[in-house]
């Protein structure tokens, strides 16, 4: 049945991934580990959901400088 619908899904290289997605997911449904089927262009592939993002930010934090 449907439970859900893909809203954007692209490759993953830097995850060494074949490709990521979101998607929106009836809340009970929707628990982090669980196992989906995805229908992507008539062909149906295994997912699973996980916590975004799918990459930690990793921003620059400059020290913050003291006064004098």
């Amino acid at each position: 049945r449907i439970i859900g619908k893909v809203t954007s899904g692209c490759p993953a290289p830097s995850l060494k991934l074949l490709n990521v997605g979101m998607a929106y997911v009836e809340t009970p449904l929707s628990k982090v580990g669980n196992k989906v089927n995805v229908n992507i262009r008539n062909r149906i592939i295994e997912a699973e959901i996980v916590k975004m993002p799918f990459v930690p930010a990793q921003y620059y934090k400059p020290q913050a400088s003291k006064k004098k």
